[in-house]
């Protein structure tokens, strides 16, 4: 997951909402960044950052849905063991936690 790892770099930019630091010009000079770094790396299909934005946009709804679905099955079945996750929501990652399956049931 290239656009995960060179979001991470930038997250101290792309994360907070906009102040006089961070402006809309340089979150878009961070998705810039982004985007050469992954057509650097894979120079044979070449992404924008539009479309590096909704790639990161789907990303968030499909895991936002997948821990959804994972805490609803665990209060259907009241499952005991732990897993774990990557949550990302809101353009905001979370590094890799253990859930037990108990905390989603709060």
């Amino acid at each position: 997951m290239l656009l995960l790892s060179e979001w991470e770099k930038r997250a101290d930019v792309l994360r907070p909402k906009f102040s006089s630091k961070v402006t809309s010009q340089v979150k878009h000079d961070a998705w810039r960044q982004i985007a050469h770094a992954l057509n650097g790396q894979f120079p044979s299909v070449r992404r924008d950052v539009p479309e590096l934005q909704k790639k990161w946009q789907n990303m968030n709804s499909k895991m936002k849905e997948e821990a959804s679905r994972y805490r609803k099955e665990s209060v259907k079945t009241g499952m005991k063991y732990s897993f774990k996750i990557i949550v990302l929501m809101d353009c905001t990652v979370y590094t890799t936690y253990e859930y037990s399956l108990s905390q989603f049931n709060k």
